[in-house]
């Protein structure tokens, strides 16, 4: 009889526990997804002169009265780009990833006081895929940055700027690697509280 006791309150005590974990999981995804519905997206195609506005960057800086524009999209391989390209004397490469994403971009100061736009905030992403930017490839490819990763544009001007991102076939999948150039990947430009994407090749 005792031993029967026994494991039902065991039994009573895991069924008490699995319905607390799962009402601690349901509450949980809850609260995340009520943060998720409060960002909006939006998708923009290039060649759009997009506004950043009052949205943020991932630093949670604004560059209002800043404007960007994609003008190409390009995926290279790196060691062809790297015969072809004279770099400065003093160059080093960080990394020698595969492939390179190359995103030409400009930017336009239409009437800003923002301290300007960190290029290091711009994001290249695909739906399960992401590629970071090379920051050393970045200013050696824009000498008008002289080291810097941002750039302060002055007031009614505009700069042409390359942005690239290294890509390695050991952190994509092997579906997204066999069809990277037909893959659709963004340009991430502000966070929140409206996020805005530019559509690179869909």
């Amino acid at each position: 009889m005792k031993r029967g006791i026994k494991w039902g309150l065991i039994l009573l005590s895991l069924a008490v526990l699995a319905g607390l974990w799962t009402w601690r999981y349901v509450t949980m995804n809850a609260w995340y997804d009520s943060f998720a519905q409060d960002e909006e997206v939006e998708y923009h195609q290039m060649a759009e002169r997009l506004a950043f506005g009052k949205n943020r960057l991932s630093s949670g800086k604004t560059a209002d009265g800043y404007f960007i524009r994609v003008n190409s999209f390009e995926i290279v391989n790196y060691q062809d780009f790297m015969a072809d390209w004279t770099p400065p004397e003093d160059f080093e490469p960080l990394f020698r990833p595969d492939k390179l994403a190359l995103v030409r971009i400009t930017l336009f100061n239409e009437d800003s006081d923002a301290e300007g736009v960190m290029l290091t905030e711009l994001g290249l992403h695909g739906d399960d895929a992401y590629a970071g930017m090379d920051s050393n490839l970045l200013t050696a490819l824009n000498p008008v940055l002289e080291g810097a990763y941002g750039i302060c544009l002055p007031k009614g001007t505009e700069y042409d700027l390359v942005l690239p991102y290294d890509l390695f076939a050991d952190n994509l999948s092997g579906w997204t690697w066999r069809n990277i150039e037909t893959y659709p990947w963004f340009l991430h430009v502000t966070g929140w509280p409206k996020e805005l994407d530019v559509a690179l090749n869909g």
